[in-house]
């Protein structure tokens, strides 16, 4: 098989993102508007000359069948090892594959990862310098120790961070770190309060804003409400999150249009605020009210 250098693109972001569905492909690669069939025709014949390998999934329903899962196939192995200037050998072998439930999570990342990389193509003044994937973040997770009152006295314990993706935007010269949780509402409200305040308390020696996209409105609010009061135990700025659901994030949104919440600021908020990115008379600019971070803050304490 003759490789395109869209087939190539394909290979390389099935790679980057540890493995993606046909739909994440067909938005990021395809333009705007085209038949979705074109799209599983080539993925077809990747798969078929082995760059590809795909993995149909049960349903989460139980009726039906689930979404295909692609994976690199041991002929794009070469290819990815040639990109990364790295041996053949130092490339880790496929995960097998997991649960559905965990695959939709990882599905809902990919799709913010898509819509992000999207907004970045289409504005020249912003751009998206690296993604790290859980599974990189996994081997060095970042510890904090906790101090609280227990029955009257004081205790320690560690919190372990590990993100589902951490991602650097640049600006105009000025480039910062973020962190990125796909919540499923699947954990309870006292681990997710946990989960906050250790990111809190990491804020103390290294602010990174932390994204979170939820599925529902009510799931939001309960981020928010949890992440406020956890910032007024520890007296600490929580305005660090931004909190949206899954249906507000698209590549027209992510980053312009103030769909993001956070703790203690009554208006909605823009990763960016200023004009669209195809309005030259007014460019977006970061403006924070945190020296150390230049995330945009436009609603008002």
């Amino acid at each position: 098989m003759q490789l395109t250098p869209r087939d190539m693109a394909i290979v390389e972001m099935v790679y980057r993102f540890g493995g993606c569905t046909v739909e994440h492909i067909h938005e990021r690669m395809w333009p705007e508007n085209t038949a979705l069939s074109s799209c599983y025709r080539r993925i077809a014949r990747l798969v078929a000359a082995k760059y590809l390998a795909a993995t149909r999934l049960p349903s989460l329903s139980g009726q039906g069948s689930g979404r295909t899962l692609l994976t690199i196939g041991p002929s794009a192995r070469p290819l990815i090892a040639k990109l990364l200037a790295v041996p053949l050998a130092a490339l880790p072998r496929a995960a097998d594959v997991a649960t559905p439930l965990f695959l939709a999570h990882h599905f809902a990342v990919c799709d913010f990862r898509v819509a992000l990389e999207l907004a970045t193509a289409h504005d020249l003044a912003v751009s998206l310098v690296d993604w790290t994937l859980e599974s990189e973040l996994k081997r060095l997770p970042t510890r904090v120790t906790d101090t609280y009152a227990l029955q009257g006295k004081s205790r320690t314990r560690t919190i372990t961070l590990i993100p589902d993706g951490a991602f650097t935007l640049a600006h105009h010269g000025s480039a910062e770190r973020a962190y990125f949780e796909q919540d499923m509402a699947t954990m309870s409200p006292k681990r997710l309060a946990l989960k906050l305040r250790g990111y809190l308390i990491q804020q103390q020696e290294l602010p990174v804003p932390v994204f979170f996209v939820t599925l529902t409105q009510s799931r939001a609010a309960q981020i928010v409400d949890l992440a406020a009061r956890e910032a007024h135990q520890l007296k600490a700025d929580p305005t660090v999150f931004f909190v949206t659901t899954k249906d507000q994030i698209r590549k027209d949104t992510i980053l312009h249009a103030p769909i993001w919440h956070q703790p203690t600021v009554q208006t909605l908020v823009a990763i960016i605020r200023g004009s669209a990115p195809d309005d030259t008379a007014s460019p977006p600019r970061f403006n924070s009210t945190r020296s150390a971070s230049p995330v945009v803050r436009s609603g008002h304490r």
